[in-house]
């Protein structure tokens, strides 16, 4: 009776070695999954909170800038900043400090379908290895930030920025990298009556 139970554990030991041959490397592929896209998510989460700071900061000092240059270089500034939060596998790329299109639900620069271009009312700027330096676009250097008042609505410029960072993924199993774009609009804050022409 001993030997007969000493087989059947010898059985069940062979049938738990062959199941874990079969869920281990799930199970590792699984850890690696959550791993991988955790540390996208918080590159994307970064990207994310530097378009917004930008664009916060732009909405509340670009308009009121005497020099329109010097003021997209401190928006420039501030998105860098928060991007020093990027893990050491994220590298910023673009920035885009833009006039939204007032037609555009999606907050696009104008004069460009989606975010394909940058060419008109934008700073575009590309990243060096440690700072973003100006790489073209037509300077957006006379925001409209007055109401136009008695008519429905505020009718002044939106202001947005654009922020792209390339994610490199660790392990390689799902991508060697990932393309974060991401983008905030928000109205320019209106200047105040006695500063605005007209009615």
């Amino acid at each position: 009776m001993i030997s007969r139970t000493r087989r059947l554990r010898r059985a069940d030991d062979g049938s738990v070695l062959v199941e874990s041959a079969f869920v281990f490397p799930i199970a590792i592929l699984m850890t690696f999954a959550v791993i991988e896209f955790g540390l996208v998510f918080a590159s994307s989460s970064t990207t994310t909170a530097s378009s917004r700071d930008g664009a916060r900061f732009a909405s509340a000092n670009f308009a009121t800038s005497s020099d329109k240059v010097a003021a997209a270089d401190d928006i420039k500034d501030a998105v860098k900043l928060d991007l020093e939060g990027l893990t050491g596998l994220g590298t910023p790329k673009t920035l885009w400090i833009y006039r939204a299109d007032p037609g555009s639900t999606s907050g696009e620069p104008v004069g460009g379908p989606g975010f394909s271009s940058c060419n008109t009312d934008c700073f575009r700027y590309t990243w060096n290895g440690s700072d973003f330096v100006a790489s073209g676009g037509a300077n957006w250097l006379s925001p409209d930030a007055c109401e136009n008042i008695g008519l429905a609505g505020v009718d002044v410029d939106q202001v947005g920025v654009s922020v792209t960072v390339e994610h490199k993924m660790i392990s390689k199993l799902f991508a060697s990298t990932r393309t974060l774009r991401e983008h905030t609009t928000l109205l320019l804050e209106p200047l105040p009556i006695e500063d605005c022409s007209g009615p």
